[in-house]
């Protein structure tokens, strides 16, 4: 893990590198015993839409709102978290702290469904400042596999800004640049954390 302090923009920004998923208990073994041919609609864009990011409400204040279509393949869930540290910097600029910035807890979960389309849900709390994620994703059957690039997902600042962290719910579909059946072998993940103010906007 690294990180890099932009000050004079406002804007820090965290890597988390070289994550690797375990499979769902119910297909552990299935990859490997068979690779079913993946059929489906023709490869396209790499998505249609832009991540879903809903907060996740406090227990008896009702859902965080409407959820995708569940996928009826397990998928392959990562079991560990993944933080991205937000840098803060004396007046000075020679000494710097991490801070907790961005986590993604465990069960983040990546699902192919087999007609080259694929799902990534996860749960991560964010420090109340904008914060920019992008994530990428290694993952293949038994035949092939490729990268899966993931459009910019935007955490919006929470407000009233006593808050000092938010949590929220990511649902993301799109399409793979290769047809990868149901039956997924393995998946690794990387990814960037972009905060302050700036973030949402900046390239």
């Amino acid at each position: 893990m690294s990180a890099i302090g932009k000050t004079a923009c406002r804007i820090a920004v965290a890597c988390f590198i070289g994550a690797i998923a375990t499979p769902a208990e119910s297909m552990a073994d299935a990859g490997h015993k068979h690779c079913p041919a993946a059929k489906g609609r023709p490869l396209g864009d790499a998505f249609e839409h832009l991540p879903v990011v809903r907060p996740v409400p406090a227990k008896g204040e009702g859902d965080s709102g409407p959820a995708l279509p569940k996928p009826n393949a397990p998928g392959f869930a990562f079991d560990r978290p993944a933080h991205f540290p937000l840098p803060q910097f004396c007046n000075s600029g020679d000494c710097r702290i991490d801070e907790i910035g961005l986590v993604i807890y465990e069960g983040m979960r990546f699902v192919s469904y087999g007609d080259g389309r694929y799902r990534v849900r996860f749960v991560a709390s964010a420090p109340a400042v904008p914060v920019v994620l992008r994530l990428q994703f290694h993952v293949g059957d038994c035949r092939q596999c490729c990268d899966v690039t993931l459009p910019p997902i935007r955490l919006p600042e929470k407000k009233p800004q006593k808050v000092e962290e938010s949590e929220y719910l990511v649902e993301h579909e799109g399409y793979l640049p290769k047809r990868l059946s149901a039956a997924l072998t393995h998946a690794e993940r990387w990814g960037t954390a972009r905060f302050g103010y700036g973030a949402i906007d900046g390239p």
